[in-house]
């Protein structure tokens, strides 16, 4: 069986396509689930800002929303609770009380 030259070219000059498109895939699910919550514009704006700043790997917690966004306690407690409801973060075990990641799933 042939090898499609075009996608050997682009396997061998990008190692790391396999995590890119990983990335697209979950920004994609995100953008699904998002759609479905039927969240303000401002709400959303909010969510991509703190996507794009912590992505699925940094852990964060009300404090961080709060300096990233700079809203006040009041409004970063509730985007959480949005962002828990439709599951789009998930709570971290052994970082303390309140941490977050932006789930993978």
């Amino acid at each position: 069986m042939e090898k499609d030259p075009f996608k050997e070219y682009i396997r061998q000059s990008e190692p790391n396509m396999r995590d890119k498109v990983y990335v697209w895939h979950t920004l994609s699910l995100y953008d699904v689930m998002l759609q479905k919550a039927n969240f303000s514009k401002k709400t959303l704006g909010h969510i991509q800002k703190l996507y794009e700043k912590f992505g699925n790997e940094k852990v964060f917690g009300r404090k961080e929303i709060i300096d990233e966004l700079g809203i006040t306690e009041s409004p970063a407690s509730e985007l959480i609770r949005k962002m828990l409801e439709i599951k789009i973060i998930a709570p971290v075990q052994g970082k303390g009380k309140g941490k977050y990641v932006f789930s993978t799933h």
